[in-house]
């Protein structure tokens, strides 16, 4: 019997935490004004200070070219908001970007440009557009050169129009 109990005690220990709001909630951020360098991952460029997974805000910044150095960063969304300067987010070689919720929405008149880099080697980064995530808004994407890395739309994600 007490087996049985404590079986059932763990269990249900387990099912709050995987459903606990703490253990599924996105986190949002704006990138600063002033960052310490161009590097998407690092939490001092964000306010609050951390790396975002929910809605990624861009507004003015001094610091208008970011780069995504981690293998695996996602967003839901990304937002541009009206009078935000033009900024060029590039994903290196050996990391990757992917919008998983509504994608990329520019509300600014300036043109937001997204590109993958790519080594000598050929290595690439890559973006990504998962699920239903569209582009609204003046947005470019570029991916030259090299063999590995893309930009792919999966599943029922698309560019949108204007």
């Amino acid at each position: 019997m007490k087996t049985w109990f404590f079986v059932i005690t763990c269990l249900a220990g387990a099912f709050s935490f995987a459903v606990s709001p703490s253990a599924v909630r996105a986190q949002d951020a704006t990138w600063v004004l002033n960052p310490v360098d161009a590097n998407w991952n690092n939490p001092a460029n964000w306010s609050p200070q951390i790396v975002p997974n929910g809605v990624a805000t861009f507004g003015t910044s001094n610091q208008t070219e970011v780069d995504v150095l981690d293998l695996l960063t996602g967003v839901d969304t990304l937002v541009f908001r009206p009078g935000a300067d033009a900024f060029t987010i590039t994903s290196l070689p050996g990391s990757s970007l992917s919008f998983e919720g509504s994608g990329i929405n520019n509300k600014s008149t300036a043109m937001q440009t997204f590109a993958v880099a790519h080594a000598i080697d050929g290595t690439g980064g890559s973006i990504e557009f998962l699920g239903n995530s569209t582009i609204s808004g003046l947005v470019t994407l570029i991916a030259t050169g090299g063999e590995d890395g893309n930009i792919k739309f999966q599943d029922t994600s698309r560019a949108g129009r204007q």
